[in-house]
């Protein structure tokens, strides 16, 4: 707009107007870029040459394109009447035009990010903290820099002589402009084919197929199989009649359900990579393929069916018609209506805990915008058991007004501090083992993402680790872990990495040493600590010192939790102990081909897959071979074998009492892919039938048992 004021009031051509412009535009970049470093050298950078590059191509070559297009709109209104008004109206449409397309695109597509001319790349969800956006912000930018030279050739051939006029100076020039003016609308057109935007019928069309059920029309990736899409399709129409019953009104009209093969195809398309994302006002749900039953269908789909009440024309619960959004209501309901089936704890054991520990929020804070000041995990789980309680105590009505905009006051006569004290006298009440508060701890006492240090690096970097991890890259792991460590000297991940790292290049003694000194900080926690023990049991097996893993084992079993951690770690403690006979040495060799795979060169699926059967024939009375090689069948999809895995493993001994809770789960997910009512009545009749089932635990299986026999 400044740059519009001084074209306006000045006396230059129109050239020299649109070059002072994005003179004065380039001048204000590198006074930011000269603050931004001066402060990086103060208080330190997470990425020098990422956070130039993103400030140069964002904001920067915006700046540039603001000043010269401000200045040559600024020139134009000369020759009106009330040329000030007329330059910052026409700076403020060019600003406000596109902010508004881009807003568009928000709302009329499954698109969460945007590309602006002016400001640059805006990458999409909040908790996606792993986002490339250079390379694409780069290819935007050319896009750019061809309207840049289009409106410098057309200032050049602006005069006023004295009215306004165009005329060619010469034809070199003329077509100079026209082509790159060409360029830039050619190249803003082909936005879905560059990644720059998108529309439902672009990742429709990408997606390539399509599945239509009787309330959920599944667009999915050519990368993902017929019969994963069918599953998720029927797991679809199950969740909205669950979701029909929890809100006690039923949801009329079609889910459209987009499934991706991964992250990146998702990311491309659509903006978020790792985040799930609904958008309720178009009853679209964005996934990637996950397995089944899928982690966060229901949770998404409870956003859909929501939005029937939610406001304004995002349909969500907030302020002025929901365009300023409550996401405590939105998510609290969500979870409430849909919880995590793989938790280890109910929502009320979780936010007992957190009372317990002093750390549970008021629920001021929790349904409004500082919600996003807290953790996810926090945050979600204070919302939802907050919500679940509403809708044990006033009915799934009460909910639906609430979320629609009535106060709590009158859907329920009391006030929200009133309603909050009663919620925590109740959380009072539950029973915690101290097991679940140390738990709880970990897990809650981790901060935002606004109140990490550098959270975009350091995942890229850990990400960036595991990966030559896995490529069995043990320099090019340990090199990022060591910047990550650089970054976040607290992160435990990457310590461990370091560990593997050292195994890699076959250092044992040095990963050991490492090891030993995790177990024993008093800087971690104690989960982190037991983790550290794990991980020297992990590597004794694999070595096959058979005491020395167990005595890790057994010091590391008391301070874990977690069903599927605790079982993990009973299967390999148990063939560790059993390992003093040839029997107990196949079975011992087996679990470390399958769990931990050889230090140096990783898991191999051959060996894993040999190994297994061998135990399974010198140790036929023994069910434990059998649910292993199940879940392996249950993890490619092929749930026929799975079953009659899982149904062997059932008819033997399995000592745990873990495995072989989980042994019937599994039977009653295969049973429930493969449309057996049957099997899946069995499978929960045995399980409900198992003392001292986790609370959390036994409502994902009887939820899930109903889904499968609707």
């Amino acid at each position: 707009m400044g740059a519009a004021l001084g074209a306006c009031t000045g006396r230059g051509t129109a050239l020299e107007s649109y070059g002072q412009g994005a003179w004065l535009g380039a001048r204000h970049v590198g006074v930011g870029l000269a603050i931004s470093v001066l402060h990086g050298v103060r208080v330190g950078t997470c990425d020098v040459t990422e956070g130039l590059a993103m400030m140069s191509l964002g904001g920067g070559v915006g700046a540039v394109l603001g000043g010269g297009g401000g200045a040559l709109l600024g020139w134009l209104a000369r020759g009106s009447r009330r040329p000030r008004r007329a330059a910052l109206g026409g700076a403020a449409l060019m600003i406000l035009g596109s902010w508004g397309l881009s807003a568009w695109r928000f709302w009329s597509s499954p698109m969460v990010f945007a590309f602006d001319p002016f400001f640059g790349h805006l990458a999409g969800p909040l908790y996606d903290t792993v986002v490339d956006s250079v390379q694409p912000l780069l290819s935007y930018r050319v896009g750019t820099a061809c309207s840049l030279l289009a409106l410098g050739v057309l200032a050049a051939h602006l005069s006023r002589a004295p009215r306004l006029r165009c005329g060619w100076r010469s034809w070199p020039w003329a077509l100079l402009g026209l082509a790159a003016g060409s360029l830039s609308l050619l190249h803003s057109a082909s936005g879905p084919a560059l990644g720059h935007w998108n529309t439902a019928q672009s990742i429709r069309d990408a997606l390539g197929r399509q599945l239509d059920g009787e309330r959920c029309h599944l667009y999915y990736s050519a990368d993902v199989s017929r019969g994963a899409a069918e599953l998720l399709g029927r797991e679809c129409e199950q969740h909205l009649q669950e979701l029909d019953a929890w809100f006690e009104e039923p949801f009329t009209g079609q889910v459209d359900v987009y499934l991706f093969a991964n992250g990146y195809e998702k990311l491309r398309a659509m903006g978020a990579a790792s985040t799930y994302i609904a958008k309720p006002w178009r009853r679209e749900v964005y996934l990637q393929a996950s397995g089944f039953p899928h982690p966060v269908l229901g949770h998404e789909l409870a956003h859909v069916v929501a939005g029937a009440v939610g406001a304004g024309p995002l349909r969500v619960s907030g302020r002025w018609g929901g365009l300023i959004p409550d996401p405590g209501k939105i998510e609290g309901v969500a979870t409430a209506a849909s919880p995590d089936a793989s938790a280890d704890a109910t929502l009320e054991q979780w936010s007992a805990a957190l009372l317990e520990l002093e750390l549970l929020p008021p629920l001021r804070q929790i349904f409004a915008l500082e919600f996003l000041s807290f953790n996810s995990s926090t945050a979600y789980t204070v919302a939802g058991a907050f919500v679940r309680f509403l809708h044990e105590r006033w009915g799934a009505g009460a909910v639906r007004r609430w979320y629609a905009g009535a106060s709590l006051e009158s859907v329920t006569g009391l006030s929200l501090e009133a309603l909050e004290r009663a919620w925590r006298a109740d959380l009072a009440q539950v029973q915690l083992s101290p097991s679940l508060l140390a738990a709880a701890r970990a897990r809650f006492e981790r901060p935002s993402i606004f109140g990490r240090r550098c959270p975009r690096v350091v995942d890229r970097l850990d990400g960036e680790a595991n990966a030559r991890l896995n490529a069995r890259d043990g320099e090019g792991a340990r090199a990022r872990y060591e910047r990550l460590l650089g970054l976040d000297p607290g992160h435990y991940w990457a310590r461990l990495g370091l560990v593997r790292c050292a195994q890699l290049r076959g250092e044992g003694e040095a990963a050991t040493t490492q090891l030993l000194a995790l177990a024993g900080s008093d800087a971690l926690t104690s989960l982190q600590r037991a983790g550290a023990l794990e991980a020297l049991g992990d590597q004794e097996l694999a070595l096959e010192h058979y005491d020395n893993a167990a005595r890790h084992y057994e010091a590391a079993l008391p301070q874990l939790v977690g069903e599927d951690r605790l079982r993990t770690l009973e299967v390999k403690l148990d063939a560790a102990r059993q390992a003093h006979t040839e029997p107990g040495r196949v079975a011992a060799r087996a679990v470390a081909a399958l769990l931990i795979g050889d230090l140096q060169r990783g898991r191999e699926s051959l060996l894993t897959g040999q190994r297994l059967a061998e135990w399974a024939t010198v140790a036929p009375e023994e069910g434990l071979p059998h649910y292993l090689l199940g879940r392996g069948y249950l993890s490619a999809e092929r749930y026929e074998l799975a079953a009659q895995e899982l149904e062997l493993a059932l008819a033997r001994r399995l000592r745990s009492e873990r495995v072989q809770r989980e042994a019937l789960r599994l039977r009653l997910v295969t049973a429930c892919a493969l449309r057996d009512r049957e099997a899946v009545t069995r499978a929960e009749v045995a399980w409900r039938a198992l003392p001292s089932s986790p609370m959390a635990q036994r409502e994902a299986v009887e939820r899930l048992a109903r889904r499968c026999l609707q």
